[in-house]
């Protein structure tokens, strides 16, 4: 699922993914003979309805990632009494080789710390109990972790690379929880400071990329400005070498006309003339 991008980071801690399967259409015929044989092995669970907030999750952790003290969200508009959880172990990822007969991976609670294996279930009220996964060293494999400190530091020790919290159950081993508490909880805070600084890294690449966009369009704009006034320009001379030009023919238009009315007048005037003529030469004719 995670190759194929139908798993998404989870927002809860870092390097965990996960997906709503009713919400996504992820149940198939396994989930749903999973979701029976859980009804059907916890009593009072038959019939009740799936929670609204998440339903059934595929969950991923990868090496480095941790499941915190948390519990989890309620809504209290269902009107159910509480959030129960039921989980299924799928695989769990061996943390070093050598200590195969020395550690056991957990699910811790207020009240109870419970080992799980692959394909073990468990469940219980997650809206009610803080919960956490654990990682437990028994006492004889503490004293040998402390022998051999600086041969485990050798071959690479995972404990701090994935972050999950060490418990020690008896008494006098107390002050060892505390300090693998406080390791976990460094290991967290070195990561999400990371993160932050990746975070702050992929935003100063934003507002360069910003600087850069704003430069290159205002770039664009500036070479627009100046063809736009070279245009401009360059019209306003044509309008007046038009309105010029216009201005010339119409002078030597209006010039025309005055020299036709002066043709004009002068032809009527002739006209006349003659008219007069041809009535003189008539009339010397008839009296003739």
């Amino acid at each position: 699922m995670l190759r194929q991008g139908l798993l998404l980071p989870n927002p809860a801690g870092p390097r965990r993914f996960f997906r709503r399967l009713d919400a996504t259409g992820g149940v198939d015929a396994l989930v749903q003979e999973l979701t029976q044989r859980l009804e059907n092995a916890v009593w009072g669970l038959k019939g009740r309805s799936l929670d609204p907030t998440l339903g059934r999750v595929c969950s991923f952790i990868e090496p480095g990632g941790f499941i915190h003290e948390h519990r989890d969200r309620y809504i209290a508009q269902s009107g159910d009494d509480a959030h129960l959880r039921a989980n299924i172990v799928v695989q769990i990822e061996e943390l070093e080789p050598r200590l195969d007969k020395g550690h056991v991976q957990s699910v811790v609670t207020e009240k109870w710390q419970v080992p799980v294996q692959n394909r073990d279930a468990w469940v219980f009220f997650a809206s009610r109990e803080l919960h956490e996964r654990a990682f437990q060293l028994h006492a004889a494999d503490m004293r040998s972790l402390s022998a051999k400190k600086s041969a485990l530091a050798r071959v690479g020790l995972r404990i701090k690379s994935a972050p999950l919290t060490v418990l020690i159950c008896h008494g006098k081993h107390r002050g060892q929880w505390l300090k693998g508490k406080l390791a976990s909880l460094e290991d967290f805070i070195s990561m999400q400071n990371e993160e932050l600084a990746a975070q702050r890294q992929e935003i100063e690449s934003l507002r360069n990329d910003k600087t850069g966009i704003e430069e290159h369009y205002q770039a664009q704009l500036q070479e627009l400005k100046k063809t736009m006034v070279g245009d401009v320009q360059r019209l306003q001379d044509e309008v007046k070498r038009h309105f010029g030009q216009q201005k010339a023919e119409n002078a030597r238009l209006q010039q025309q006309i005055t020299t036709l009315k002066g043709e004009k007048t002068s032809l009527q005037q002739q006209i006349l003339g003659l008219q007069r003529r041809i009535q003189e030469i008539e009339e010397q004719v008839g009296c003739d």
